[in-house]
Order: structure tokens, then C-alpha cells, then sequence
């Protein structure tokens, strides 16, 4: 296995499906390009989350896919399995731990198949990672023993992402001016969750957060969400007694 994943020229890393999960998988995708820096290495993410990585210098390709719900998604996934077959990869890690995340590279027939050993997945992977150390270890410290499976003593990098010219553009239009009439930091919030109220914070605790940071640091606060949430985001808005929040 080790000589195999050392001549991998065509590597595809499945990236998890969500922002604060992806973030996680910085160091281990740092790691992965410092193992293997003559590879070419390809991130397959769901859309719209292959455009937070579309600058990302640890890899070589960023590659958006989409899956609908039901039965559509069978025809989904085989679709892009045979897309990844086509690709011809050496090797794949999975990162994500569901069953579905090892079943599209398996159909692909990609070589090696490494990914942690959970949810009776095994069969799907040609290398299942036992989970390892203390428990309850950090999200981020799995996603490096993934690498390191294949190349031991792998060292993760730092969770830095880089960002492209558009969104640096965007920053200059929209934070600036906000830092400048604070005359402080600028706080940003993400008030939204991807599953609603289960799954996120109360609006008025943003909008408390959001006072104490004007009243303590002269703090800006921008408000960030996707159009869904402009309502949500309204809401915290409203709520925020201070004077600079947006």
C-alpha cells in the first residue's frame, strides 16, 4: 500500500460537505500536497462549497458536484462515479465519514480508497483508518491521520485559506468602510444554520454579542448570510442597540 500511494500521480481528495467542516480539513490538505508535492491533487466538493476553495494553493484542481435528493440522486451519483473513472485516479482519500462519501469512489474503481473506519463502510475502502489516541480528539487532528496513513509523519500545515482577487475586492468595498466609521476591529456573524433553528444560535445572543464588541472594542459588526437568511439577519440587526452594525 505505502509503495502504491508513493507513486500515486492522480490523487482525488472527497472534501466534506460543510463550511466549518471544510475548514477543519486545511492542515490535512496541507499535509497531503507537502507528502505528495509532484502529485496531482484534485478537492471534490458539493457546490456551492467548491467556491470557498477556488484560490486554495495546497491543491492543483477544485471540482463542484451536485447530488439531488431521492431517487434522482442514484442517477446522480453513478454519473459522477463514472466521471471520476473517466479521471483515471491512483488513489482517493475520503474525509467525510458516511457511507455515500466511500460509495461514488468505490463505483469509480479508484485504485486505493483510504478513509476512517466508521459506519461499517470498510468494504468501500481499500484502507480503513482506525480511529486512534485520546478520545474525543479534534475534528482536524482525524482528518491528518487520514494522510497520515499513507505517509507517515506527515506534518499539517497551517488553517489558512487563501482568498481570490474578487473576494479581497469585495472585503475592501464592504469591510473597510465599516472598520473606518467604527474606528475599531469589525466583528463579522454568521447568524444562519443550514437546518434552521435546531441548529442555530438565538438571534437576540448575536444581537448581545454584537452590543458588548460596539461597547468594548468599538467594534463593526457585519452581519453575513446567504439569501435565505437576509430575514434572520434583519432580525439580529433590529436588535443590536448599538450603532454600527450592517
Amino acid at each position: 500500500m505505502a509503495r502504491r500511494a508513493a507513486a500515486a500521480e492522480r490523487i482525488l481528495v472527497r472534501g466534506v460537505n460543510w463550511i466549518g467542516d471544510a475548514v477543519l480539513t486545511i492542515p490535512a490538505l496541507r499535509a497531503l500536497r507537502g507528502a505528495f508535492p509532484e502529485s496531482r491533487i484534485t478537492l471534490l466538493l458539493k457546490e456551492p462549497l467548491d467556491r470557498l476553495f477556488s484560490a486554495f494553493s495546497a491543491v492543483d484542481r477544485v471540482e463542484g458536484f451536485r447530488v439531488r435528493g431521492g431517487a434522482a440522486g442514484l442517477g446522480d451519483r453513478w454519473a459522477l462515479a463514472r466521471r471520476l473513472a473517466a479521471a483515471r485516479y491512483d488513489l482517493c482519500l475520503v474525509l467525510p465519514n458516511s457511507v455515500d462519501s466511500a460509495l461514488v469512489p468505490w463505483l469509480a474503481r479508484i485504485p486505493e480508497r483510504v478513509g476512517m473506519d466508521r459506519n461499517l463502510r470498510g468494504p468501500l475502502l481499500t484502507r480503513a483508518v482506525r480511529p486512534r489516541g485520546r478520545p474525543h480528539r479534534h475534528q482536524s487532528e482525524e482528518y491528518v491521520d487520514v494522510v497520515s496513513a499513507l505517509a507517515p509523519g506527515a506534518v499539517p500545515g497551517p488553517a489558512r485559506l487563501e482568498v481570490d482577487a474578487s473576494a479581497r475586492a469585495w472585503a475592501r468595498r464592504t469591510v473597510e468602510p465599516l472598520a473606518r466609521e467604527a474606528g475599531g476591529p469589525v466583528m463579522a456573524l454568521c447568524p444562519g444554520a443550514a437546518y434552521g433553528p435546531a441548529k442555530r444560535w438565538f438571534p437576540e445572543r448575536f444581537a448581545a454579542v454584537a452590543d458588548l464588541a460596539c461597547r468594548k472594542l468599538s467594534a463593526g459588526v457585519l452581519l453575513l448570510g446567504s439569501p435565505a437568511e437576509q430575514e434572520l439577519c434583519g432580525r439580529v440587526a433590529r436588535e443590536i442597540s448599538g450603532p454600527r452594525g450592517r
